[in-house]
């Protein structure tokens, strides 16, 4: 019976000691490295790229480029906040604009951010060593095939 009661005691102890609001950051992998815009628009090139953050978290960068002048630039990057996932879009408004992370999964996400003008919504996705970024609301949607270099 004491023996029992031991085994029950730490159980309990160790199962208190699991935190289940930690973040899983390993559904966001397939974005990580270096990528190219592949359907991009003629004198246009559209890079992004992925890494792993210091502060558990992952960081993006994309801009593209028109000839050699960079013509737009954004920073990226999934946060976990108050027990939930965003994607944080900096550059394009004056602040920057979160979207909540709503679908994940080991080769996509997306999210949402409703009171946005535009998009509302954003995906990713690998599909074939093809990563997929669709922006859209309600009435359009453009889709960046990006492949990696």
């Amino acid at each position: 019976m004491k023996n029992t009661l031991l085994l029950f005691s730490i159980l309990i102890s160790v199962a208190s000691c699991y935190n289940n609001s930690d973040p899983d950051l390993t559904d966001f992998k397939f974005l990580l490295g270096d990528w190219e815009r592949s359907n991009d628009r003629e004198g246009f090139k559209t890079f992004e790229s992925w890494k792993m953050g210091e502060a558990d978290n992952y960081i993006g960068f994309g801009y593209t480029l028109q000839g050699e002048d960079t013509v737009f630039k954004e920073y990226m990057q999934i946060l976990w906040i108050d027990s939930a996932f965003y994607l944080s879009v900096e550059g394009v408004n004056d602040q920057p604009t979160l979207f909540y992370i709503d679908k994940k999964s080991s080769t996509e996400f997306r999210c949402v951010n409703e009171e946005n003008e535009f998009p509302k919504n954003i995906a990713y996705s690998l599909q074939s060593e093809v990563l997929i970024a669709v922006i859209s609301d309600d009435s359009n949607e453009v889709k960046f095939t990006f492949r990696g270099h």
